[in-house]
């Protein structure tokens, strides 16, 4: 991993130089990584797509758990892509557990480069990955080029609650519900289906993603005495986090259809 794709990586993760070797430890119990891949499934259900001749492309793909899902239910065959390599190596992992190797396949690379390359895709997910691809228009406009006229894009993110902006790091681009919508569609796409996740249902979920991480920092902290004030203090970020996702965002999947641009 070259010095700028690991500073990509990092970011997306709320992670530093520092930490990014212990991540795959301490998202050892997260094969999911904060998407929600049976929403994505959910949203993609009714569109009636199925077999191995829809090409799916999942950029930041992590683990796997969006690809290997919808090659699970639907027989599609996905290509994911992600800048760490343990990821990716539990991924493949995945996809045998789920008898579903000859569907998948995971790359590793960039997805600000690799982005621009890729075209022809059926469906093509974006999901928990953050600003990596830019603001919310900047992110549509690289993501609808890698998906043919009538095709899908989904994305799993999320917009603020009550304020118009929020200036924490990593959180700038964040946009509330009726400007996220008007980016989301800047390019002339149809809105085809918006899943607002419960707050409870986050709530869960992010409690459920901080016991698994504080149980491996333990761990690693006494393994590696001579990294536990980073790892404390990755923890702790993650703790903020939590809380900042709880008081101000609403986490939601969006599912898109490109128009023809003609």
């Amino acid at each position: 991993m070259n010095e700028e794709t690991e500073s990509s990586v990092a970011k997306s993760l709320e992670a530093n130089a520092t930490i990014l070797p212990y991540l795959p430890e301490l998202l050892v119990d997260l094969w999911d990584l904060g998407c929600s891949p049976d929403v994505i499934a959910e949203v993609i259900q009714p569109l009636e797509l199925t077999g191995s001749a829809i090409q799916v492309l999942d950029l930041g793909c992590g683990k796997g758990a969006a690809g290997i899902t919808l090659a699970s239910r639907f027989g599609f065959s996905c290509l994911g892509i992600d800048g760490c390599d343990p990821f990716l190596q539990e991924a493949r992992r995945q996809a045998m557990a789920h008898g579903v190797t000859d569907l998948c396949e995971f790359r590793l690379g960039d997805i600000r480069t690799t982005v621009g390359r890729l075209s022809g895709y059926d469906v093509v997910i974006y999901a928990s990955v953050g600003d990596v691809l830019g603001s919310p228009a900047e992110r549509v406009r690289k993501l609808r080029r890698t998906v043919r006229s009538g095709r899908f894009i989904v994305i799993d993110d999320g917009y603020l609650k009550r304020v118009e902006r929020l200036e924490e790091p990593g959180y700038e681009s964040c946009l509330a519900h009726e400007p996220m919508l008007d980016a989301l569609t800047s390019c002339g796409d149809r809105l085809v289906r918006e899943v607002v996740l419960p707050d409870e249902r986050v709530r869960t979920g992010n409690q459920r993603y901080l016991r698994a991480i504080r149980r491996r920092a333990d761990d690693l902290a006494i393994r590696l005495p001579e990294i536990a004030e980073e790892v404390s203090a990755y923890v702790r970020r993650q703790e903020l986090e939590c809380d900042l996702i709880d008081e101000h965002l609403v986490s939601a999947v969006w599912l898109l259809q490109r128009a023809d641009d003609r």
